[in-house]
């Protein structure tokens, strides 16, 4: 099952998939608990296949940042609006690419994450702890650092930050 699972991509509809599963065996008989032992393996590996596909996609729609601005607004107003695309890349990751934006990429930016965890908690609650560390990211970097419009910027992106993490 492992070995498959490396080959294989996340089932929305196990049960409907199950359910086609046929098991024979005119020779052994197949417990409850041997069967059920199957069916969480098979789950657990259906979750690490979502995860997987999950990462992969946040993988490609964060790399649009900062040269390929349009494709990630539209690509992720479309495919993140009901995901935690957030839990799924690296906050410092998520940083360096913001920082290396635009002044009005930087404000977009900030505005769709904050819209996005207002309009829905659920995915806010998935996502908190690469708010936090974003949050505590942006503040290390702007230690010492002196005023500019990047680090107005960037100062007003981790304040909201922090007011949603509250």
């Amino acid at each position: 099952m492992s070995y498959s699972s490396l080959h294989s991509k996340y089932c929305p509809n196990v049960n409907e998939e199950l359910g086609k599963v046929a098991i024979r065996g005119d020779e052994q008989v197949i417990t409850y608990e041997e069967m059920k032992e199957v069916l969480d393996r098979f789950q657990n590996l259906n979750e690490q296949l979502l995860e997987k596909e999950y990462k992969a996609k946040a993988d490609e729609i964060f790399k649009c940042i900062p040269i390929q601005m349009e494709q990630f607004y539209e690509r992720f107003d479309k495919e993140c609006s009901d995901i935690p695309i957030l839990k799924y890349y690296d906050a410092f990751q998520i940083f360096q690419r913001i920082s290396c934006a635009s002044h009005e990429d930087i404000v977009a930016i900030k505005e769709k994450l904050i819209k996005r965890v207002k309009d829905n908690t659920e995915i806010a609650k998935e996502e908190i702890g690469t708010l936090q560390r974003l949050k505590n990211i942006i503040e290390g970097y702007l230690q010492g650092k002196e005023i500019s419009i990047k680090v107005v910027l960037l100062k007003e992106f981790s304040k909201e930050l922090g007011e949603i993490l509250e």
